[in-house]
């Protein structure tokens, strides 16, 4: 299918189930401002059928060049949970869906906290875009028997919480320590940053 304003959406042929690759979303974000933007995401959703995966082959996603075009405002609720089908070479990797007014953006990076580097990815790629956008009070974690948890609203459980979804949960090693008080102080920088 193609689309006059994001260019062409995958269709898988069996379902009706329609993708999009993340970069197609966020170059089109930042040719326009975030009213007009927000409109096309959810006439995209509408005619789609309301589900729209977004993938992106990295576990560095730009989520924050999509946020900051998309008004927080239509964004209704987000839900971070796993997935085992992503990646075969690890746990879980997580994902990220985002509630809009005419349906949902499931985002589906290679978020894994299998080794540091990739566990600091989650952290300034999808928790430090979801305080800069205010979107922490309107964020669920969605558990393996599909239990929605409102997600925790102190930044180390939060942590805690993303590292468990991937199947390597948070050690309280002097490591771990030193890299929680990194987080904390990176997220609270951003904080400060986006205030001003």
């Amino acid at each position: 299918m193609k689309d006059f304003f994001f260019g062409n959406i995958n269709k898988e042929r069996i379902k009706n189930i329609y993708s999009i690759e993340l970069n197609q979303l966020t170059d089109m974000a930042e040719k326009t401002d975030a009213d007009y933007f927000t409109k096309q995401l959810n006439r995209l959703l509408t005619s789609v059928g309301g589900n729209l995966i977004v993938d992106h082959g990295s576990s560095m996603p730009s989520l924050y060049k999509l946020l900051n075009r998309t008004h927080s405002s239509e964004i209704g609720m987000v839900e971070i949970g796993a997935r085992i089908d992503i990646n075969d070479s690890v746990k879980a990797t997580i994902e990220c869906s985002l509630y809009l007014e005419n349906g949902i953006l499931n985002l589906r990076p290679h978020w894994c906290a299998y080794k540091d580097i990739r566990a600091d990815e989650i952290i300034s790629t999808l928790l430090v875009p979801l305080h800069e956008n205010n979107l922490i009070s309107k964020t669920f974690t969605i558990w393996s028997e599909g239990e929605a948890e409102r997600f925790p609203e102190d930044i180390e459980s939060q942590v805690s919480c993303l590292f468990s979804l991937s199947g390597y949960p948070y050690y309280s090693t002097s490591d771990d320590e030193q890299r929680m008080i990194r987080y904390k102080q990176e997220i609270n920088s951003k904080m400060e940053k986006s205030k001003i």
